[in-house]
């Protein structure tokens, strides 16, 4: 019994002195990931309120989990520590009280095609550059949407549409 839990201890320890050399090898600092991530937004950093900056590793990767507001907007990065690559981020239209926004208005005709003409234009791509281009519609948070989500070579892409007006609510874009 006492040489499994010496051995257990011993595993665990290496995992954190391995998971502490991860973050002491990071070669971008948090000022420098906070600021890619502002920059990839279009806004300046002292407009964003930042609500999360932390290190964490993802899949033996070390990265900062990027959270800021800014605008009626919630933006969240995962920006690798290493080379400062944007991983992932989202970006999501809020209301002041932190719910999505919900429109009454009836300004736009939609359809499946056109909330997926709509999120391809928005990532400068056509149909023919995409793969698995999916588009539905569905009720979120009390908002008619059009889900659509796509892959170009190893990103995948997803966004949520307003059905009422095409406002893109929420996008992700993840490199996988």
């Amino acid at each position: 019994m006492k040489k499994t839990s010496f051995f257990i201890a011993f595993i665990l320890s290496l995992g954190l002195i391995f998971t502490t050399y991860e973050y002491a090898m990071a070669k971008i600092t948090m000022e420098q990931a906070k600021e890619i991530a502002v920059q990839h937004a279009g806004i300046q950093s002292n407009q964003a309120n930042f609500i999360k900056v932390e290190q964490d590793v993802e899949n033996g990767i070390p990265e900062y989990e990027i959270e800021f507001l800014c605008d009626n907007k919630k933006f969240d990065y995962s920006i690798n520590a290493d080379n400062g690559k944007i991983a992932s981020y989202k970006h999501k239209m809020m209301h002041h009280n932190g719910k999505m926004q919900n429109h009454h208005q009836s300004t736009m005709a939609m359809d499946n095609q056109k909330a997926a003409d709509i999120a391809l234009h928005h990532a400068n791509l056509t149909h023919d550059q995409v793969s698995r281009l999916k588009c539905y519609q569905e009720m979120e948070d009390g908002i008619n949407v059009y889900s659509v989500k796509f892959w170009k070579d190893y990103t995948e892409y997803e966004y949520e549409i307003d059905a009422q007006t095409g406002e893109i609510l929420e996008f992700d874009i993840e490199e996988k």
